[in-house]
């Protein structure tokens, strides 16, 4: 329909500017009418996402393939291997650099968490499949990746980081965008840093998680009991709306409003508020636990740089 819209727009702009010219002007016309720009069936259907066009959440995924590190070789991937399974795509500035080998590092060693729940990483610079060999086989005590347990994907030419509109033109390196796409190929989520701030592998897979339990279940399924006004406050609370993306597939084990899952089954509403309030407090003691861990680590790089100051006699402390 779309095709026919845009062919019969082109045939009555051509008729118009045809209609009593000379010879001349007619061939003059028809060559400018051949350089009209028309935008892909493929852009304006969603199908693919093209320059010109946002990566947005609950349509498609833009495509993209390339040459990828896998378990220390190249090979090419696509997109279409991660159908079936959700994908954490994300990208970062520049291999050799101080950040991004910290969250890499990060996601590669709780790579078994992702596979656990059928979700693959993929993480994207651009940098070339050579720079990102010579990066992993760099050990980590030397500012390395080591063995990495997920695909390094080279986008040299800096087509994916532009589709996905991460893209800082003027630098020529991707912020660090993450992107969490579904087994039908649509996303999900968004998460978009400055270049300075890493992300944390905790929340992508809570998030992920949060994705799938709304997949199977559509909202969050709160246990009937006898106080029926509390059970609905308690809903209101933390229930999430049944929202679903707009390619999103039918689930015939949908659960009804209402009822008991194996987790629930029992507890009456002050003892769901105690788990949900419980879980916020391990989340947060978590965060603390990451900070305190942070900062050790810059204490000592604090001291080891002092010490080799004082070594150069640069400074007296």
């Amino acid at each position: 329909m779309i095709g026919r819209l845009l062919a019969r727009n082109l045939a009555q702009t051509t008729a118009n500017i045809l209609k009593n010219e000379s010879a001349t002007t007619v061939l003059a016309k028809r060559n400018y009418i051949s350089q009209i720009s028309i935008p892909s069936v493929q852009c304006i259907r969603g199908i693919h996402v093209g320059h010109s066009c946002l990566v947005k959440v609950q349509h498609p995924a833009p495509a993209f393939k390339g040459t990828a590190v896998v378990d220390g070789d190249f090979k090419e991937i696509d997109i279409c291997d991660f159908r079936g399974q959700y994908l954490v795509l994300f990208f970062y500035p520049l291999d050799f650099t101080f950040v991004c080998p910290t969250e890499i590092i990060a996601f590669s060693d709780r790579i078994k968490d992702f596979k656990a729940i059928n979700t693959a990483v993929v993480g994207v610079s651009c940098d070339s499949h050579f720079s990102h060999l010579a990066w992993i086989n760099t050990p980590r005590k030397h500012g390395g990746l080591g063995e990495l347990k997920y695909p390094l994907l080279a986008d040299f030419n800096k087509t994916i980081a532009r589709d996905y509109n991460v893209l800082l033109e003027d630098d020529g390196v991707p912020l660090r965008g993450l992107f969490i796409i579904d087994p039908q190929g649509t996303v999900r989520q968004i998460t978009v840093n400055d270049l300075p701030v890493g992300r944390s592998v905790d929340e992508v897979l809570r998030l992920v998680k949060a994705f799938q339990f709304t997949d199977k279940h559509g909202e969050v399924v709160c246990v009937s009991s006898p106080d029926q006004k509390g059970s609905r406050e308690f809903k209101s609370k933390f229930s999430v709306p049944n929202i679903k993306p707009k390619s999103s597939y039918t689930k015939k084990d949908q659960l009804p409003l209402g009822e008991e899952t194996e987790e629930t089954r029992g507890l009456s509403v002050a003892q769901l508020e105690r788990v949900v309030l419980l879980d916020q407090l391990k989340y947060y003691r978590m965060q603390l636990e990451e900070m305190q861990s942070k900062r050790d680590e810059i204490k000592k790089q604090e001291k080891t740089t002092v010490s080799l100051l004082q070594e150069r006699d640069c400074i007296a402390v």
